[in-house]
């Protein structure tokens, strides 16, 4: 038995490709796609902090998945090599809360209850 022929493939760069350092990140969803859009915070000087938007790309539940376990293998990676990240305590309830009216919104939408 013959073993499939891999299809040839390349990687060609768009030239509307936009190379960009984020430090600030905002996720929006809806029930068939995300968008995170990433920015930079910059601090202007006492009580002045501007998000400046740099660039937002549009997924698909599956791609999402697969970026969010792709980024999980490579901080792991890196936590183990260099030091553990430490985050916000406040991240995680935020995240719980919004996971929840997410779901409810989803529901709703496809008609689940």
């Amino acid at each position: 038995m013959s073993q499939p022929v891999q299809p040839a493939s390349t990687v060609q760069r768009d030239p509307a490709f936009v190379d960009a350092y984020a430090n600030q990140l905002r996720v929006a969803a809806n029930v068939s796609d995300l968008s995170i859009v990433f920015g930079l915070e910059q601090d202007l000087g006492p009580g002045v902090i501007v998000s400046v938007d740099k660039a937002a790309i549009h997924l698909s539940y599956v791609t999402a998945k697969a970026l969010a376990e792709h980024l999980n293998y490579t901080i792991e990676a890196y936590e183990q090599a260099v030091s553990p990240i430490h985050l916000s305590k406040a991240l995680p309830e935020h995240l719980e809360s919004l996971k929840s009216q997410m779901i409810a919104a989803f529901q709703e939408r496809v008609g689940n209850k």
